[in-house]
């Protein structure tokens, strides 16, 4: 039984998403998005609305939620037609 295949899009954006993660994990020990005093998840503030304590210390290599942020980062530029980025640190410092 084989899989069905991916269009272009989706494996673009899949591959931009493992290459933000990647320039993530080498610029960040932990996710810029935590902070370390309350233990709390920015993204998690923002994108759920929900005030809670981040559940994986600050690591953010399998977190669903920084996932699907970069997931809706890529969507974003991409419907606005502007260029992707190509290190995680121009997200930051376009989103301030």
């Amino acid at each position: 039984m084989s899989e069905p295949k991916q269009t272009n899009d989706q494996d673009g954006k899949k591959k931009w998403i493992l290459k933000m993660l990647k320039s993530a994990k080498a610029q960040y020990k932990l996710c810029p998005y935590f902070d370390k005093k309350t233990i709390q998840c920015f993204l998690m503030l923002t994108m759920k609305n929900k005030n809670s304590k981040c559940d994986r210390d600050g690591r953010f290599d399998t977190c669903p939620l920084f996932l699907e942020y970069l997931d809706k980062v890529y969507d974003n530029l991409n419907k606005n037609k502007k260029i992707m980025p190509n290190n995680f640190q121009d997200i930051v410092n376009t989103l301030i």
